[in-house]
């Protein structure tokens, strides 16, 4: 059998020097300025937390379909889930400085240790706002997910430089996941303790 190279030196020249000079530059910046928290209870919470977000747009759909009191069950099982997935941020942000830096840029501000149980309207939760609530929590999941990808290759990875590229990846959907939040906030009507 033939050895071949899989890669030629310039086989794949489609990537602008601008672009391979930024990622450079971010690489290097990852290496002596960002912070990459390796606690493994940080990929505990995210995967809870991506639990919780799909458990509860499964609760506000389901409230769609009914009426009366399983109507009125299905939300407040979704208002208890809400408050769930709050304490797992609040605890994600306590372990995470780089996640509560990122809440605190889009105006998320935790902790909030206020978790009664309010009432959602009657008509909480319209087909238009759901199709929009299930768009917004498949990508917290995706981001969740991500994040804990690179947060294992990253205690994986030997090299340096491979090590920079996973943290800086993992710091952008931290912040990512916390924009999404804030706009998901909008629809679920969970949180007014937003700025």
């Amino acid at each position: 059998m033939e050895n071949r190279l899989y890669h030629k030196p310039g086989q794949y020249e489609y990537c602008a020097t601008e672009y391979e000079n930024e990622c450079e530059n971010e690489c290097e910046m990852a290496e002596t300025n960002q912070e990459c928290p390796t606690d493994p209870d940080l990929i505990l919470l995210r995967r809870s937390a991506k639990c919780k977000r799909e458990i509860i747009a499964f609760y506000l759909g389901a409230s769609t379909k009914a009426s009366g009191p399983l109507c009125q069950l299905f939300l407040d099982i979704a208002r208890d889930e809400m408050m769930q997935f709050r304490k797992l941020m609040i605890l994600l942000a306590k372990y995470d400085p780089v996640q509560a830096h990122a809440f605190e840029e889009v105006g998320i501000h935790l902790p909030v240790t206020d978790f009664r149980k309010g009432q959602p309207p009657a008509n909480y939760c319209s087909q238009d706002r759901l199709e929009i609530i299930e768009l917004l929590t498949k990508a917290i999941a995706k981001e969740l997910e991500a994040i804990n990808m690179y947060q294992e290759h990253y205690e994986q990875a030997c090299h340096d430089d491979v090590k920079a590229l996973f943290c800086c990846n993992g710091n952008d959907d931290k912040l990512h996941v916390a924009e999404l939040w804030k706009a998901l906030m909008v629809f679920t009507k969970e949180s007014n303790h937003i700025s």
